[in-house]
């Protein structure tokens, strides 16, 4: 008997339409070396579409996020509008320099937290040898410290606040 192969798996004797009737058993698919590679590839290519649009989809929504309006407050006539920091601009390596200084004098930094005035003050930096020092080792500390003191300083609640 001569048999036939169909595109999609099926066999049929030659001369007679491929039926349900005509088959006892159960058609099924043959997958060949090509189509093997075809499937493996578009694995490949679901896995590092997906690899690529999930740290694009996060990062936008992070890019969203800042220059938000987070809250606006109205007092007469003063209008204060909050909105969720830039952080692209801020060298943090400079932030943990002064966070270990400040860990290690924190009467200081409590001061130059109150009162970030001081940072320019001479006098101030004069009476604290430690703190000239380190403002002679970082001047662009100082300058950053001088221009932003909020960058800098967390300033937590005095007692009885």
């Amino acid at each position: 008997m001569l048999v036939r192969r169909h595109g999609l798996g099926k066999e049929s004797k030659l001369g007679v339409a491929a039926g349900p009737e005509d088959h006892p058993v159960r058609s099924r698919t043959v997958f060949t070396r090509n189509s093997w590679r075809e499937i493996k590839n578009m694995n490949r290519l679901s896995t590092l579409l997906i690899a690529v649009a999930l740290p694009v989809a996060f990062a936008a929504s992070s890019a969203a996020q800042e220059g938000k309006t987070l809250g606006t407050v109205i007092n007469g006539n003063t209008t204060t509008e909050f909105k969720a920091a830039d952080t692209s601009d801020i060298d943090t390596q400079k932030l943990k320099t002064w966070s270990d200084f400040a860990s290690q004098h924190p009467k200081v930094a409590r001061e130059l937290a109150y009162k970030p005035k001081l940072v320019n003050d001479d006098g101030y930096a004069k009476k604290h040898p430690e703190l000239d020092a380190f403002f002679s080792a970082h001047p662009d500390i100082r300058e950053g410290m001088s221009k932003h003191p909020s960058n800098y300083n967390a300033i937590q609640p005095r007692p009885g606040e």
